[in-house]
């Protein structure tokens, strides 16, 4: 008998496989561009968002919050330069420290400067030259310029050293 032929079979055909693995690919790098771009995008706008807004972005304080704890006046915080003799009174929120510019000067004073409305209560520390406890001052801001007289204070040196014209450095 004669032997039976077989019949062949044909060979799988790999290019099916392998643009079907491409064209996955393909798709894959597609979706990861998008989200690429679309990240681009929110992160610019944030940036956008956050400089212009910067002053709204703050935590918000509830009617009850605020009478627990008042805000400090930060209307004079800075550098200021007094106009005649160059001392420099530096204020942050409700701390001074007064620096004399000459090298046979005295060492700088500190205290604590309370604004309220247009008077300034100074209080000045116990090292001080002056044990009077505090002094009472009225003030006028005139743009970048600080006129301080005396109102009431019983010490004259510390009377001397604020009751002055500043100008903002």
């Amino acid at each position: 008998m004669p032997a039976a032929k077989r019949k062949k079979t044909a060979a799988p055909r790999r290019r099916s496989t392998k643009s079907k693995n491409k064209s996955w690919l393909q798709s894959l790098l597609y979706i990861l561009l998008v989200l690429l771009v679309l990240t681009a995008i929110a992160l610019a706008a944030g940036y956008v968002y956050v400089r212009k807004n910067k002053n709204d972005l703050r935590p918000k304080t509830t009617d009850t919050e605020q009478t627990q704890s008042q805000p400090i006046d930060t209307t004079l915080n800075g550098t200021w330069i007094n106009a005649g003799n160059g001392n420099m009174l530096t204020v942050k929120n409700e701390n001074f420290t007064l620096d004399f510019p000459s090298v046979e000067s005295k060492k700088s004073k500190h205290g604590k400067f309370f604004v309220n409305d247009k008077h300034i209560v100074i209080e000045t520390s116990e090292t001080d030259d002056c044990s009077t406890g505090k002094g009472t001052y009225t003030f006028v801001l005139d743009n970048e310029n600080l006129t301080i007289s005396a109102l009431n204070d019983a010490c004259s040196l510390r009377k001397n050293l604020f009751a002055q014209s500043w100008y903002k450095m």
